[in-house]
């Protein structure tokens, strides 16, 4: 139910069987609205938002809590 924006980090992306515990920050990525894990074994793993929140029947398929941005939350970005 909370707006997301590009640069806003991401944590706790799941839905009640599991729950990906890492960061994610929102990128767009030629006009499309997706997510990239903070993880140096996933450099460009780009996941579009439609594919991760939306499932067929239009009920969102899963959750996350945004924790800050990168812009006001430098900080978080550390590993």
């Amino acid at each position: 139910g909370k707006e997301i924006y590009e640069g806003d980090i991401l944590v706790n992306i799941g839905s009640e069987e599991w729950t990906c515990k890492q960061k994610h920050i929102v990128k767009e990525k030629q006009g499309c609205f997706g997510i990239n894990t903070l993880d140096v074994k996933y450099k460009e793993n780009f996941t579009p938002l439609y594919l991760i929140f939306q499932r067929e029947d239009g009920d969102t398929a899963l959750e996350g809590n945004v924790i800050g941005n990168i812009h006001e939350n430098p900080e978080l970005l550390e590993r």
